[in-house]
């Protein structure tokens, strides 16, 4: 079934009502990398040295390679203990979450966790508000994460420990989720979905790039995050000033509320529209092809027992399967490798600053090229294409000479490859599943980009000291991998968004008849 919304936004067009949608989204992928990436300047790994207590004699002390210990030679005896105080080299940062709370020796796996209780909350927080949007509509649960990722982290500039500051991180990381980027694509004609799908995440690397000169402006870290989260506050009205999406209201029986929707983005982009009558006749077609999808006795049952007939859904016949096992692939490897040469600052610069700024500028030239390229040659080729330059140029590090020059541009280059490919794998994903799934499927896509990212840190952290060749490798391969994988999913190019699993079935047989 040609998608009879999709022939609504094409008469809509794309005007005022549009870019309302558009300017919001922007705004959330603007802020959101300077606290996914801040760990880089809030809880870093810093050089320190131990200090004995005053009393000691320093001619009689010998410390331990790592600093955390100490032993004091006293009448020929050997006694052994523990630093308790540390001095820090304050040349690049001038207070961090890592010196204030001593997260070093016995107390260094709490820098791990400053990042791992934003990827945790990220990891429950995707599949939870994407039931939510299904569930309650788009704008209620943007407005929710939205509150949630502003607050915390405004709060947590004043906070004293470090369990309360690792809380507030769990709540920032639960509700930085992909909600923004469903509600504002689906409000997108189709012609230029594709452009906008790329160029939505462009201030993205703006973002990267702010956050590197922030940084360097502003070395106390409290100042820091203080600076970093006031921004968030103009998410609310920003997202208060949107209509609900009429495509969820119109799949949802809501007919009355997205008519009034769609003439009020009439007026803004002073476009025609059908009469109201033919308006609710179009809007009840695409409300009972929705139905035919679920038995009737779901709309009978509990929240709880609709998320799990939604989540069989998801796996209710071969082609919605295997789309759901690719993309939650592609998006743990896209993660893994995106993450990992993104906070690997230390391998390549001995300053941070330059090397984030550097990575945002990386990140600008994929999302730019990226527009173009896929409305010329389509998702499927690129996003594989992608995926297979960064493992090319990453699996190479592995077995090129170590120069300095050559390993930077080699991992630059896959940071260009990933950068498109992740960018690409937001649009294709969102056209690839059905709305009446499509916030949930969009979830567990997310899933798996939270285990790559959860991943990412012991393969550079834990692997490298081993190996030095090993974090390429698996970076490179799992890369590989999943360009590979990509190439046996349809192409979505010039076909209308699906909003059943038939309508789905129907794009894919049209496109393997044409093979």
């Amino acid at each position: 079934m040609v998608s009879k919304f999709d022939n609504l936004l094409t008469e809509l067009g794309t005007g005022p009502w549009n870019y309302l949608y558009f300017i919001m989204a922007s705004y959330h992928f603007f802020v959101c990398p300077m606290h996914s990436y801040n760990a880089a300047f809030l809880a870093p790994n810093i050089n320190y040295t131990c200090l004995p207590p005053d009393s000691a004699d320093s001619s009689r002390l010998s410390f331990t390679k790592d600093a955390c210990g100490y032993s004091v030679n006293s009448s020929d005896v050997l006694e052994e203990a523990k630093c308790t105080t540390w001095d820090y080299d304050n040349s690049t940062f001038a207070s961090t979450v890592t010196t204030e709370f001593d997260l070093v020796c016995d107390k260094t796996y709490f820098r791990a966790y400053y990042t791992m209780a934003f990827m945790a909350g990220n990891f429950m927080g995707n599949p939870i508000y994407g039931l939510l949007g299904d569930k309650f509509g788009r704008k209620k649960i943007v407005m929710l994460a939205a509150l949630l990722y502003s607050i915390p982290g405004i709060l947590m500039s004043f906070l004293p420990s470090m369990s309360t500051i690792l809380i507030a991180r769990f709540v920032m990381g639960f509700s930085q989720v992909p909600n923004h980027y469903v509600f504002a694509l689906e409000q997108v004609e189709p012609k230029w979905r594709g452009v906008m799908g790329i160029i939505l995440a462009f201030p993205w690397a703006i973002g990267v790039m702010s956050l590197g000169g922030l940084g360097y402006l502003f070395r106390d870290w409290r100042n820091l995050q203080l600076v970093l989260s006031l921004p968030l506050i103009l998410l609310i009205p920003l997202v208060w000033i949107l209509d609900e999406s009429p495509r969820w209201l119109i799949v949802n029986g809501r007919h009355e509320e997205a008519l009034k929707v769609l003439q009020r983005a009439e007026r803004l982009n002073g476009a025609t529209l059908p009469c109201p009558d033919k308006l609710r006749q179009m809007m009840k077609e695409i409300q009972e092809a929705e139905e035919e999808e679920k038995p009737q006795e779901v709309n009978k049952k509990t929240f709880k027992d609709n998320c799990i007939s939604n989540f069989f859904l998801t796996c209710s016949s071969w082609t919605i399967s295997k789309i759901t096992i690719v993309m939650t692939l592609d998006f743990m490897v896209a993660a893994l490798v995106f993450y990992g040469l993104s906070l690997s600052g230390s391998s390549y610069s001995d300053d941070p600053y330059i090397y984030m700024v550097l990575s945002g500028v990386m990140e600008a030239p994929a999302y730019s090229f990226s527009a173009p390229i896929i409305e010329k040659f389509g998702r499927r080729v690129p996003t594989s294409a992608g995926y297979l330059i960064a493992g090319i140029s990453i699996l190479a590090i592995a077995f090129t000479p170590q120069i300095g020059w050559l390993v930077m541009t080699l991992a630059l280059i896959g940071k260009l490859g990933i950068s498109a490919a992740f960018q690409m794998l937001f649009l294709y994903v969102t056209e690839l599943f059905p709305t009446i799934v499509r916030q949930q499927g969009f979830g567990y896509a997310e899933i798996g980009g939270r285990i790559g990212a959860f991943i990412s840190p012991f393969v550079t952290e834990v692997l490298a000291p081993v190996t030095w060749w090993g974090p390429s490798v698996v970076f490179g391969g799992f890369s590989i991998l999943a360009g590979l994988l990509t190439l046996t999913l349809h192409e979505t190019k010039d076909f209308p968004l699906p909003d059943t699993i038939n309508d789905l079935e129907q794009i894919v047989h049209k496109k393997n008849s044409e093979r």
